[in-house]
């Protein structure tokens, strides 16, 4: 045999025996993922997003109660 049809019988022979006998996670992991847009840009970018007044108060309300979910369910 050559070298890689024996290096791929291997590979092939190690991936089934980890599938085979792999363990299964009892629980699912929960991720959670927070996205940024960059307020102070020098305007170079292709794309630019149009974007709320941050500093007004309904913003502000709205960062209290997410930060307020955060340390409640305590993400």
């Amino acid at each position: 045999m050559t070298f890689i049809k024996t290096i791929s019988i291997f590979l092939i022979t190690l991936l089934s025996v980890t599938t085979t006998f792999g363990q299964e996670s009892k629980h699912k992991t929960k991720i959670l993922l927070i996205g940024t847009i960059h307020f102070e840009t020098p305007h170079l970018d292709v794309h630019e997003l149009k974007t709320d007044d941050f500093l007004a108060p309904k913003r502000q309300k709205e960062t209290g109660r997410a930060d307020w979910n955060f340390k409640t369910y305590k993400c």
